[in-house]
């Protein structure tokens, strides 16, 4: 996951919700200078996703450059297939996002990545039921939460869907 400044909250969000999941993720951008490590063993079997919207971040660019470069897979979630993230993905995810205030509107991007987050749950319903129970176990064990019940209920929701 890739993104940086106002983005940062959204790729760290995404990143997290889907390390529950899957592993081997990793989120970069929120202002570290780790362009050359982070991106070191990317291979064409990976996937980068960069989420950047007006004025887009030259970090995110270069990011998403160098997985592109690399030839991993690439993903770029942003305001318009014309934007300059675009053209270093092999998919682009556009998102209409209005800019009422100073401040960009987050809302969309965060319902498109909850989405996916739950579609890529769903491929493996079994593995994403284990790992949620696994982890809400570590949770229980180190009492992270306040409820007993984290795993079950995030076991649960797998299983049924949403309810």
């Amino acid at each position: 996951m890739i993104g940086s400044r106002s983005a940062y909250g959204l790729a760290y969000y995404f990143g997290c919700s889907l390390s529950w999941i899957r592993r081997e993720v990793m989120v970069v951008g929120g202002g570290q200078d780790i362009l050359g490590n982070c991106l070191s063993q990317i291979t064409p079997e990976d996937a980068a996703l960069a989420i950047g919207f007006p004025p887009y971040p030259l970090q995110t660019l270069r990011l998403l450059s160098a997985a592109h470069q690399r030839e991993a897979i690439t993903i770029a979630i942003t305001d318009s297939f014309r934007s300059p993230l675009a053209q270093n993905a092999r998919y682009c995810l556009p998102v209409a996002t209005e800019f009422t205030t100073f401040a960009n509107n987050a809302a969309p991007t965060l319902s498109l990545l909850t989405a996916l987050v739950s579609l890529a749950g769903a491929v493996q319903p079994e593995r994403t039921a284990a790992s949620l129970e696994q982890l809400g176990q570590f949770w229980r064990e180190c009492n992270i939460y306040s409820s007993g019940k984290t795993g079950k209920i995030l076991t649960n929701h797998v299983r049924r869907g949403p309810q």
